[in-house]
């Protein structure tokens, strides 16, 4: 597939829209399987996954936003792409918004599907590097993707959720926002002392820095936005959130959580906090206005 530079804003996009003047698109978007280098980290990773939506596909296609969306542990890109439906949800925000949607980055943040990296530089492979500059600096090279960090976000189910918590706030150079669900409040492998030793070579402040609740106080900006979700019958994975939002909002955050009734620890979860959460995120970066309010989405409970 020939992907072309960005030729336009956003804006101007939506300006030739209204005048009808869009360049020629698919109908649909398209999902991809690719090799991103890891020039920079060495991280083993295996092949990721992108959406690339009907206006990235254009000859002449505007600057889009980014979701880097990673899945739980055990878990692999294909798995997000397919049990979080990816490619319908996408599509039919695209269908809505005159060919416009996030370009959605699927990599695979653990080399394995047995491998837990703690998305973090460790003894164990360099994954904060991987994700958040090979992954990164890949797709601002090949794609038609925005440069500001506004237009980026992060977001992840379980562990993936976990990541988006440890690594948002330590990059607001480069992610304006972060979608986890039922994410945990640490990077999680076995004990704490069990993992200081075997992924931080005993240093005690280099794992606690991966702390979500202290990366956010420590490098966490107003800038920054979060928007998370957990399942109903999670209960543990609510007190994650409701505990990261504090911190976040304490950073000066925006912050919305979500309960989904009747869900647990599940893709139908994410699903269901993903569906607005891509409204928000839209309308964030400019690719369109939220069309109803949170409380009017069927499948999520707003807590205050």
């Amino acid at each position: 597939i020939e992907v072309h530079k960005a030729a336009m804003s956003v804006s101007d996009w939506r300006s030739k829209a209204q005048k009808g003047s869009l360049p020629s698109m698919p109908s649909q978007g398209k999902v991809l399987t690719v090799d991103i280098p890891n020039a920079e980290s060495n991280f083993t990773a295996r092949k990721a996954m992108i959406y690339l939506p009907p206006a990235a596909l254009s000859d002449r296609p505007p600057a889009l936003p980014v979701m880097e969306l990673l899945a739980g542990q055990p878990g692999s890109p294909s798995r997000l792409i397919d049990a979080g439906n990816i490619a319908a949800t996408m599509n039919a925000y695209a269908a809505k918004h005159d060919g416009l949607a996030p370009i959605v980055l699927v990599p695979d943040q653990n080399g394995e599907a047995t491998h837990n990296s703690l998305c973090a530089d460790t003894t164990q492979g360099n994954a904060e590097t991987y994700l958040t500059t090979d992954v990164v600096n890949w797709a601002k090279k090949m794609l038609p993707v925005a440069k500001s960090a506004r237009m980026w976000a992060m977001g992840g189910f379980s562990q993936g959720g976990t990541c988006t918590t440890q690594l948002v706030p330590r990059h607001p150079e480069i992610y304006g926002a972060m979608l986890p669900v039922d994410g945990e409040l640490k990077p999680t492998n076995g004990s704490v002392g069990k993992m200081v030793q075997e992924y931080f070579a005993g240093d005690r402040k280099a794992y606690d820095e991966q702390v979500p609740v202290n990366a956010i106080a420590s490098s966490g900006t107003s800038e920054q936005a979060l928007f998370t979700g957990a399942g109903e019958r999670d209960k543990e994975s609510i007190s994650n959130m409701r505990t990261i939002a504090a911190a976040a909002r304490k950073a000066g955050m925006e912050v919305t959580e979500l309960i989904v009734p009747g869900a647990g620890h599940d893709w139908h979860a994410v699903q269901a906090v993903w569906r607005p959460g891509l409204d928000w995120f839209g309308e964030r970066t400019g690719l369109g206005e939220m069309a109803k309010s949170l409380k009017e989405y069927p499948q999520v409970e707003v807590l205050q």
